[in-house]
C-alpha cells in the first residue's frame, strides 16, 4: 500500500513515543473524524452459504481542536477458508503549520491474524517515527472532504493504489 501520509512502524519490543507529544491548536474545519472505506463488491461464501466481502479496508482519523488526534486501520481478507485481518491503532499530539500536519506518536499497536497461517499472527506496540504530511479541506455534495498528501504531493492509496479521501463520519 503506497501512503501519502504515511506512518512509519518500526517493531519495538513496547512501544515509545513521545509522551510530551507536541501539540498545537487545529482549525475547525478539520477537527473531526475523518473516515475512508472500501469494501468488495466480491464475496467469499462459507459452506453454510454466509457471505462476506472478500476485502475490506477502513481508515480513520479523529482530530481533536486541542492538537490530540487518534487514528485507526482495519484491513481485512477473506480467501477460501482463509481469514486475514490486519490492524494499526495510534494516537498522540499533532502540530498544524499551514497546510502541513506533523504527528507525534504517543501509543500505537499493530495486530495481524490469519486463519491459515497461525504462525504469522502478532500483536505488537511498535514505535513510530513523527510523520508529516499536507492536508487540504474541500466541499463535497455529502458534506467535507478531506485528502492528505505525503512530500511527493501525491494523495494517500488504498491496497488497490486507489486514492483515498476521507469524508466526515459521526462513527469513533
Amino acid at each position: 500500500m503506497k501512503h501519502g501520509c504515511a506512518l512509519v512502524l518500526l517493531a519495538a519490543c513496547g512501544a515509545s513515543g513521545h509522551p510530551d507529544a507536541p501539540r498545537t491548536e487545529v482549525p475547525a474545519s478539520l477537527a473531526r473524524t475523518w473516515q475512508y472505506s472500501h469494501l468488495s463488491s466480491l464475496e467469499n461464501c462459507d459452506e453454510l452459504g454466509r457471505c462476506e466481502p472478500a476485502y475490506g479496508f477502513i481508515e480513520t482519523y479523529r482530530f481533536e481542536a486541542d492538537g490530540h488526534f487518534a487514528y485507526a486501520q482495519l484491513y481485512k481478507q477473506n480467501v477460501g477458508n482463509c481469514k486475514q485481518a490486519s490492524t494499526i491503532d495510534a494516537s498522540g499530539g499533532m502540530t498544524v503549520e499551514g497546510a502541513t500536519l506533523t504527528f507525534y506518536f504517543t501509543s500505537a499497536r499493530q495486530t495481524h491474524t490469519d486463519t491459515c497461517a497461525p504462525s504469522k499472527d502478532f500483536d505488537l506496540e511498535p514505535e513510530i517515527s513523527p510523520s508529516s504530511c499536507t492536508y487540504s479541506v474541500q466541499s463535497g455534495s455529502d458534506g467535507p472532504l478531506l485528502g492528505l498528501a505525503g512530500a511527493d504531493g501525491e494523495l494517500s492509496k488504498d491496497p488497490l493504489g486507489q486514492s483515498i479521501v476521507y469524508g466526515v463520519t459521526s462513527a469513533w
